[in-house]
């Protein structure tokens, strides 16, 4: 459970780094080739295969926390 838990936050330090990503304020933020370049930058630095399954898990986590009021 540590190794998920120490993913999560390294998943959420970079996609934090990523704002187009999230805030919907972000002028890029409905571009899909800007949005899935910062996805496959945050899967290298996160170790996980691929920008989509990186997108899919910071989903996961994203629900998780909103869910259990964690953050």
């Amino acid at each position: 459970m540590a190794d998920a838990l120490s993913l999560d936050e390294k998943l959420s330090e970079e996609v934090r780094k990523y704002p187009v990503l999230y805030d919907k304020s972000c002028k890029e933020f409905k571009d899909k080739q800007e949005k899935q370049a910062a996805w496959a930058v945050v899967a290298a630095a996160t170790a996980l295969n691929n920008g989509r399954t990186v997108s899919l898990q910071f989903l996961f986590v994203e629900t998780f926390y909103n869910i259990f009021n964690i953050f």
